[in-house]
């Protein structure tokens, strides 16, 4: 299985978003959109806890002895590949050991006919795709709102460390990433969507 070529968004959405700050290829070549969009999905991975894209992941885990396996990711979409470690090898296994994988939430596998998931520490390696098969639209909009102001398309008269401005009609708190939970970019329909999207892992009754 091959990973599904899926983005947060494409170069054409950032480039018509909003309005078109990012049109100018010369100003915005294409590889510095793509720059900024890789990173903005691994950022909003690791705010959120799980991925919103396809995302490949090889991981090595102990063996618990049971039916159940439990990886550092949520969402597992598929398992691709697994190997068991015999000594100093790692034996991999056949297409029908890894059709007998049930995927559960929470990032659970479990083996359903053939056994039990072999005890051991650090002996089972595990390759698989994990994350949203397609992002969200409010995941894909927050997304492009980060790249328009990470990207210096948005500019400000207010000094990079301000907390607050005042006009004629009062004083007022800015959303300034870091300085308050659930704050990481200071751009509040961003952090309000991604304090939505974050995972918790589910508890079995």
């Amino acid at each position: 299985m091959s990973l599904p070529p899926v983005e947060l968004f494409t170069i054409a959405e950032a480039r018509a978003f909003d309005r078109g700050q990012l049109a100018d290829e010369a100003r915005y070549p294409d590889a510095v959109i793509a720059e900024h969009r890789d990173r903005i999905a691994e950022d909003f991975a690791h705010i959120c806890g799980v991925a919103f894209v396809p995302t490949e992941a090889t991981v090595t885990v102990d063996g618990t002895g049971s039916d159940l396996l439990f990886v550092p990711h949520l969402r597992v979409q598929a398992v691709m590949q697994v190997a068991v470690r015999d000594r100093t090898a790692w034996v991999a296994w056949e297409a029908d050991a890894l059709a007998d994988i049930l995927v559960l939430p929470g990032g659970m596998l479990r083996r359903e006919f053939l056994g039990a998931w072999p005890r051991g520490v650090q002996n089972i390696r595990v390759t698989y795709i994990h994350g949203y098969p397609t992002p969200p639209l409010a995941i894909k909009r927050a997304a492009l709102k980060v790249l328009v102001s990470s990207a210096g398309a948005v500019s400000s008269n207010l000094p990079e460390r301000a907390t607050s401005f005042s006009d004629e009609t009062g004083t007022f708190r800015l959303a300034t990433p870091g300085l308050t939970p659930g704050s990481w970019y200071g751009i509040p329909e961003v952090d309000r969507v991604l304090q939505d999207y974050r995972e918790r892992v589910p508890v079995l009754g």
